[in-house]
């Protein structure tokens, strides 16, 4: 979903009169041990930090885009700051046994101060105020590309960035403020920890892609799993540029999460033809679009 850019003022101080009187330390305190143990969750209501734009419109968005596996549950974008003040950030880690990581999305709440904090790290220090569009690495194969997307403060862009970790890349100076940013927005659990936003726990998707792969199955990756949708048929889905897709619901999603298959998730159809099973949670703001979302 793209918003529209609008003041930083007006985005993230609209609300402050809503949000805690009291002072809160800046974000990005800095790493901890153990990233994943955040304290309980804590009740409280949306803070419309952005009142011009829908609750559900992201400002800030990571999205790490690293090689194609085959793992079962297609990843999100890593981090994305919504108008109402709501992060749902990614939890990475691996399954025992398994050749690739997984993850969880949580969420969490910042008041209006927290947010303001946040956007002039990611515009200024950052460096996203003043970037490009692009940052490629010329006849540079197999690096990741790191996505930045943002909506305030006049601002509204999507910075794409290749091999952001490469030493010998050229722009060093931008790209060691992106990495910066990134790594402070890939470490959110130590805000949750450090008390300067309110966790919400786990985050829950409402809706998810599903993807089916065909020809894939093979003496080494033989069929692992029941087809687990008993009211959905091969002919429910469609195909969007040869892939073959349909939107899920909650309870379907989760019909293919809880088998506990990390990775080569292979299923026998009712048409007889077996397929590779991938999904994709979708974040309140892709749940609302009519299309997939690919990576």
């Amino acid at each position: 979903m793209r918003s529209r850019a609008v003041p930083i003022v007006a985005v993230l101080l609209g609300a402050i009169a809503c949000a805690d009187p009291t002072p809160t330390p800046t974000p990005f305190a800095g790493p901890t041990p153990n990233p994943t143990a955040a304290a309980t969750p804590t009740p409280i209501a949306p803070t419309p930090i952005a009142p011009t734009l829908e609750p559900n419109a992201p400002v800030l968005r990571l999205t790490v885009y690293e090689f194609p596996t085959a793992v079962t549950i297609k990843e999100t974008p890593e981090f994305t700051l919504y108008a109402d003040g709501r992060v749902i950030y990614a939890v990475k880690f691996r399954p025992p046994n398994a050749a690739w990581s997984t993850f969880e999305l949580h969420s969490a709440q910042l008041n209006a101060d927290q947010a303001t904090a946040l956007m002039s790290v990611a515009l200024d220090e950052g460096g996203l105020r003043d970037a490009r569009g692009e940052y490629n690495i010329p006849n540079a194969v197999d690096r990741e590309w790191n996505y930045f997307e943002v909506h305030v403060d006049g601002v509204d862009k999507e910075v794409r960035v290749y091999g952001l970790s490469d030493e010998s890349a050229p722009d060093a100076a931008e790209r060691v403020r992106f990495a910066t940013l990134r790594d402070r927005l890939l470490n959110f659990p130590a805000v949750i920890q450090a008390g300067q936003a309110a966790n919400l726990g786990i985050f829950e998707p409402t809706a998810y892609d599903a993807f089916l792969h065909s020809g894939v199955v093979t003496e080494e990756l033989p069929v692992n799993a029941d087809w687990p949708w008993p009211e959905l048929d091969v002919s429910d889905f469609g195909s969007v540029n040869g892939t073959v897709w349909r939107r899920l619901t909650q309870a379907q999603g989760e019909a293919v999460s809880e088998l506990g298959i990390n990775e080569y998730l292979i299923a026998e159809a009712p048409d007889d033809e077996k397929y590779l099973i991938r999904i994709r949670p979708l974040l309140p703001d892709e749940a609302s679009e009519l299309g997939p979302v690919f990576e």
